[in-house]
């Protein structure tokens, strides 16, 4: 069996080098226990057969798509965000569509009430950055967009590579991503004003204090740097995009329904 082991490193090793013309001449004459078609040493296979006691030695490495063509490859129905180069789906319950319907149906009142040059939407895409460089695709629960920036090609899908005004993330069991990872790239976007609507006070302790209570957080860019304000219970919560609007946390609590349950 070691020498058979040695046979197959050598495979491997001919397949992710591109000598895989060799194999044949290496394999001949030498009596396998299993079957070996020409499939499994196709340089489309470069992975070894899986036999007890000898592990894997090439992998073929996952291709990590760019925003351009996460958008080009962007699935029918649902909601999908580009992670780490992949289409990862995002599955919010009824109540966390609840809560960004009431929003999205607030921010929308007032646009209309004091003629705003604003658009609130919950379908639109736009690209962010990590910190190493690689480009993420957002979906945010409620975006708030300049009428000016979304009208000036309305041909175009709704994907933005510009930051938009203000994103709001409602959040889920994977709360992390909202506190740590979208709060990242939102601040390196340069979004002027971001909302984390944490309506389960399902984040920890670090965050939201003890007892945990339902919380908004509003984070502001000021000077290149946000300055965020926290809202819990009868809270007005103030917006620089809408400086008008009339909206506690527990109105926006009472939106997701759960107090029917």
């Amino acid at each position: 069996m070691p020498i058979l082991g040695n046979i197959l490193r050598v495979i491997a090793i001919a397949n992710s080098v591109g000598l895989s013309r060799l194999i044949p001449e290496v394999v001949k004459g030498i009596e396998f226990p299993f079957q070996l078609s020409p499939f499994d040493i196709s340089p489309r296979f470069p992975i070894v057969p899986d036999i007890p006691g000898i592990s894997s030695m090439v992998q073929t490495p996952v291709k990590k798509l760019s925003f351009e063509e996460f958008l080009e490859q962007y699935p029918d129905g649902g909601i999908y965000e580009l992670i780490n180069g992949e289409i990862i789906a995002v599955e919010p319950t009824r109540a966390h569509k609840n809560v960004a319907r009431f929003l999205m149906l607030a921010f929308n009142d007032e646009i209309r009430r004091l003629g705003l040059d604003y658009i609130a939407d919950k379908d639109v895409i736009i690209r962010t950055f990590t910190d190493t460089g690689q480009e993420q695709g957002r979906k945010p629960d409620v975006s708030v967009v300049s009428g000016s920036q979304w009208n000036s090609n309305v041909l175009a899908y709704g994907a933005l590579i510009e930051p938009i005004q203000l994103a709001v993330e409602v959040t889920s069991t994977n709360w992390d991503d909202d506190y740590v990872d979208k709060l990242d790239e939102y601040h390196r976007l340069c979004i002027p004003e971001y909302w984390i609507v944490d309506y389960l006070a399902i984040a920890s302790r670090a965050y939201l204090g003890n007892p945990k209570l339902p919380t908004i957080f509003v984070y502001q860019l000021v000077d290149g740097q946000y300055q965020v304000q926290k809202f819990t219970g009868n809270d007005r919560i103030l917006s620089t995009t809408f400086p008008e609007l009339a909206l506690t946390v527990k109105e926006v609590v009472a939106a997701s329904q759960i107090q029917k349950l």
